[in-house]
């Protein structure tokens, strides 16, 4: 019998595949794989030829949900500690941490709105029934680089809690990015 582990040591929470997009100049057009592990790391394999290309390091706590930017720019990652952390998808750098929330991540969406004038949203769910958007602008930093600047606080609404503690565990963007469903 023989076992074998790719990369991480333990049971792996959720996978998202990345296809045809440019994330760096060293993958151009494979599909790239990002897991999440409870060992509070994220990986980015090449799907076609099984190479580690980075590990997005800095989760306290297990990673609850994660999203990648429309532009394919940011990588990020909720966890149970209440805590988003943004990263680079070209370089692995840290871009954020955004610790406002009051209660465990439960979803993370980026909007998917790229119209010109029109601000940049995060958008996070957590389990204190709340629904906070983060805005960030890219900002020219060298060269034709941009680097994502988050706002200090995010505006934020609450549900009323219902009877029972029921909590918001999930939600999505509509195309274009007009509404956000959460539930």
């Amino acid at each position: 019998m023989c076992s074998c582990t790719l990369g991480h040591k333990n049971n792996m929470f959720k996978e998202s595949l990345l296809e045809n997009r440019r994330i760096a100049k060293k993958v151009s057009t494979w599909a790239l794989v990002l897991q999440q592990f409870d060992d509070l790391l994220v990986k980015m394999w090449g799907a076609s030829n099984g190479r580690l290309y980075f590990t997005f390091r800095g989760a306290s706590a297990e990673i609850s949900d994660m999203a990648v930017s429309e532009d394919n720019r940011l990588l990020a990652a909720g966890s149970t500690d209440k805590i988003i952390r943004v990263w680079c998808l070209a370089t692995a750098a840290p871009v954020a941490v955004l610790s406002k929330h009051t209660g465990t991540i439960t979803a993370l969406h980026f909007c998917p709105c790229a119209a010109p004038g029109v601000s940049n949203y995060l958008a996070a769910t957590s389990g204190d029934g709340s629904v906070s958007f983060w805005r960030y602008q890219l900002n020219k930093v060298a060269k034709g680089k941009k680097r994502a600047v988050f706002d200090a606080d995010p505006t934020r609404y609450y549900e009323k809690m219902r009877p029972g503690g029921a909590q918001m565990i999930c939600a999505a963007f509509s195309p274009g990015g007009m509404f956000l469903a959460t539930g």
